[in-house]
Order: structure tokens, then sequence, then C-alpha cells
């Protein structure tokens, strides 16, 4: 593919560019990310994405995504190309138009926040769609990247929709939900996907909500130690806190509780998966 910007002349410029990218696009995929989520994203996507056309001996194009993966591993956002940016084939140019108006309006409205590798891997996979429609002679690798564009941009859009159902209800006075409950697993601190769900669903609610403070308790149930299960709860606590803040949320305060504080009464050493759990709340 060729950039409307980048001409290179010469055997031996292409060869120089061939070999120094082959030696940065590595440096840059391998490089420390020095910033949010949504920048950490971008900074993996596009590194890929340079991998693959270096792989395909495609330079110029290497070397633009591995420039894209080294600004955002800096810490640095930027938005997708811009329409002008490529040489796009004139009946392309309506699909493209509106794919990107929707990204653009996704990412306004906070998904780089909400749910940022989704939002990270739809920007990633416009600017590779550009890519390969200009370029406009591999169908199977522009429908790729055209199909993950799409369904990484629906889980952005899905994620933002409880910020569009709070508007109107704001406006009416409505409360912001009292609680949000992750679960664990036993034993466990990690997130697994349903957390993450839950977890996309309270960012989006306190980005409509606006409240002052998010408070986010740790709990245990009653098997093991009562020592074990104070730090087992303060670890999911952090593990919850550490993801909403990823999100853009600063305004978390933390407690743990261990075992101390069940949703469900049981009896002491019994597993109890309801009692696995952190509570949110919005003051």
């Amino acid at each position: 593919m060729k950039l409307k910007s980048l001409i290179i002349t010469g055997a031996s410029a292409l060869i120089l560019s061939a070999c120094a990218g082959t030696y940065d696009i590595d440096a840059v995929k391998n490089a420390p990310s020095m910033g949010n989520a949504f920048q950490k994203g971008l900074h993996h996507q596009y590194a890929l994405l340079a991998v693959m056309e270096r792989d395909e001996s495609d330079w110029a194009d290497a070397e633009f995504f591995s420039s894209r993966a080294q600004t955002a591993s800096m810490g640095k956002s930027f938005g997708p190309q811009n329409m002008n940016a490529r040489d796009i084939p004139s009946d392309k140019m309506r699909a493209l138009s509106k794919a990107r108006a929707r990204l653009m309006r996704a990412l306004d409205n906070g998904g780089a926040k909400v749910l940022p590798q989704a939002a990270a891997r739809a920007q990633a996979m416009f600017d590779c769609w550009m890519q390969e429609q200009e370029e406009n002679f591999q169908p199977k690798d522009i429908a790729a990247c055209r199909g993950s564009f799409d369904v990484s941009l629906k889980q952005v859009e899905s994620a933002l929709e409880p910020v569009k159902m709070a508007k109107p209800m704001m406006k009416q006075m409505a409360p912001a939900p009292k609680a949000f409950i992750v679960y664990f697993n036993f034993n466990k601190a990690s997130l697994n996907g349903a957390a993450n769900g839950v977890i996309s669903q309270i960012a989006a609610s306190a980005y409509a909500a606006k409240p002052g403070t998010i408070t986010v308790s740790g709990h245990t149930d009653r098997a093991g130690s009562d020592g074990y299960n104070a730090g087992l709860s303060k670890k999911r606590a952090s593990a919850v806190a550490k993801a909403l803040t990823e999100r853009g949320l600063t305004q978390v305060k933390v407690s743990s509780h261990g075992e101390s504080r069940p949703w469900m009464g049981t009896a002491d050493g019994a597993r109890q998966a309801l009692n696995r759990r952190v509570e949110v709340n919005f003051k």
C-alpha cells in the first residue's frame, strides 16, 4: 500500500527502509507502555499491524503503524486516520466515512475510558481497513479488518448504552444505582469475564451520574482464616478499584472487610459464592 505523503525512490532507499524498519518495529513492539489503558491498547494493536505489514514486506505501512504504536507507547492519544489520508476508491468512501463517524462518536462519548481495549482495537482496525481498502486487491484482508472493527466498535457502543439511557433519567432526577456487585471465583482476586462486564456497566453509569465518590468494598466467604480473608478481600477491592481507575474514574475510595460482613449468613469455614464479592456504591 502507499501513503499519500510517502514516496520512496530508488532501490537503495527501499533496502535501507526495510532494514531500519525491521529493527525499529521490533523495538517499538517490545517497548514499555507509559500511558493509560486506552493508550496501552493502541500501542499493542498498532504494533501488531506493523509486524503484519513488515512480514508482507510492505515497509511503508509497517513504518506508519509502528510510528503510531510508538506514539501510543509514550502515553499520547490520537484519532483514526482522516478520510483524505489515503487514496480510497470512490465507491468505498461512503462505508468508511460512516464507520469513522460512528467510531468518533463512541470515542467522544467516553468509549476509550469505559471500554479501553475494545476502543483501541476498533480504532486500529479502522486504520487497518483504510490501509487494505486503499490497496484494494485483497478482499479477505479487507473483510478481516472491517469485521474486527465492527465487532470491537459494537462492544464499545453496547458499553456506552447505559450512558444514553441515563441522560433522560437524570433530567427526571432519577437516583443513581445504590450498589453494584462484582463476584469472584473461590479463593481468587482476579477479574473474570463476568466481573469485567459489570465493571464496564459501573463505569458507564458513573460517567452518566457523576458521583462525588465511588466506594469499593471487598468481602470474602467464611472459608479460610480471618487473617487470610482480610488480605483476600483487600486484593479483590484493589482489583476492582484498579479497573475503574484505568477507565478514567479517579474518585474511588477502597475498603475491605474480610469475612466479617457476609451477604448470606453461613457457618464458619463454609464456602458461599454470594459472599465472594466487591460492592461498589455511588455517593
